[in-house]
């Protein structure tokens, strides 16, 4: 029983405890697709795919700077095989998030298999790279179906509807926790307008969602330099949303999963006593009032708070900002990110 609990409720040692020579971002990597909460996990193959993509392509070209060409593609097909190998065994770790075709590869090392979902992608394996590519863009599982004759635009995303949750943002090998909300403003047959916002940036974006469920979109306004204009996909069921952003002038590729608030968060109020816990093992007591400020039940700080949609903005004394996505599943739940845009760190609240 206890090794159970331990699986359930403690965090594995650290790659780099094991392995002081894994670069940082690998470790930190491997450590997503360990997460508890499958919300917190790669949320696709193809992210994972794209996140192990450099550290691959790295190794390799370290190495092939040093030799001439023939020698070059000699090592090339020396290194394909254990590169496949860390990577397939990378992904292998989040056993939990892949499920759906298991494909199996001998090798020279050993046997490796990698679970692929959907079940339909196309896997690519070339020298130093599994690229994994779905056919289409797949609906969320829990898609509704669109009754006959209404346009699919008619029960997927309606207007007004609010949804919040977390996601990563940042470069590929430097990923940082945040957390987002979406308000869709508009909704006409299968296009779509929203607002995004994840507490430091705000994004209207404009695109399409098909009756399956498959949503593209790009950014038509911004508050934030460097985003215009950026693309995106993702799916959409009932009550939740995987959204994806690719903006090739910074390098970014940051995902979100995003859940529905019931009635819009109308039963959502923040005013109440709090219980702020945050990854260092520090617990703060804070009282939410309704007039848009708080105080520290535990050093006496004060500060104030605003709402968004499903998104709360919280500022410290000290002037800086905490970000919280209401939890959609559970009112009494705050999901966020504390700390600069470059160091954030989880924090997470709960109603006491």
């Amino acid at each position: 029983m206890a090794v159970i609990v331990a699986h359930a409720q403690e965090a594995p040692p650290p790659l780099e405890s094991l392995r002081p020579d894994v670069p940082a971002e690998l470790a930190a990597l491997v450590a997503r697709t360990l997460a508890k909460k499958p919300g917190d996990r790669p949320q696709t193959p193809k992210e994972l795919a794209d996140a192990l993509t450099p550290f691959v392509k790295a190794a390799g070209k370290a190495a092939s700077r040093e030799m001439p060409p023939a020698a070059q593609a000699r090592a090339a097909r020396a290194r394909r095989w254990p590169e496949l190998a860390a990577v397939a065994a990378a992904a292998l770790i989040a056993g939990a998030l892949l499920a759906g075709v298991v494909l199996s590869f001998k090798t020279k090392d050993g046997a490796v298999t990698l679970q692929v979902d959907p079940p339909d992608a196309k896997v690519e394996v070339a020298v130093g790279a599994i690229t994994v590519r779905p056919t289409e863009i797949q609906p969320n599982p829990n898609a509704a179906a669109v009754p006959a004759g209404e346009p699919g635009g008619a029960v997927l995303a309606p207007k007004n509807s609010e949804w919040a949750g977390t996601g990563y943002v940042g470069e590929v090998r430097n990923q940082k926790p945040a957390v987002a909300a979406l308000t869709i403003t508009e909704r006409d047959g299968s296009t779509f307008k929203a607002v995004f916002r994840d507490g430091t940036t705000r994004r209207v974006i404009e695109g399409t969602i098909d009756d399956r469920g498959g949503l593209t979109h790009k950014v038509v306004e911004t508050s934030a330099d460097g985003w215009l204009g950026a693309t995106g996909a993702g799916n959409v069921g009932r009550d939740r949303i995987n959204l994806r952003f690719t903006n090739p002038q910074k390098g970014w590729i940051p995902t979100y999963a995003l859940k529905r608030l019931p009635d819009n968060g109308a039963g959502f109020h923040l005013d109440g006593r709090w219980n702020c816990i945050y990854p260092n093992g520090k617990v703060f007591e804070r009282t939410v009032n309704a007039d848009g400020t708080w105080v520290n039940n535990t050093n006496g700080n004060r500060g104030t708070w605003a709402r968004d949609g499903g998104l709360i903005d919280v500022t410290l004394a000290n002037g800086a900002h905490e970000y919280f996505a209401i939890n959609p599943e559970n009112f009494g739940e705050l999901n966020g990110v504390s700390g600069s845009p470059g160091q954030r760190v989880k924090a997470h609240w709960l109603r006491q």
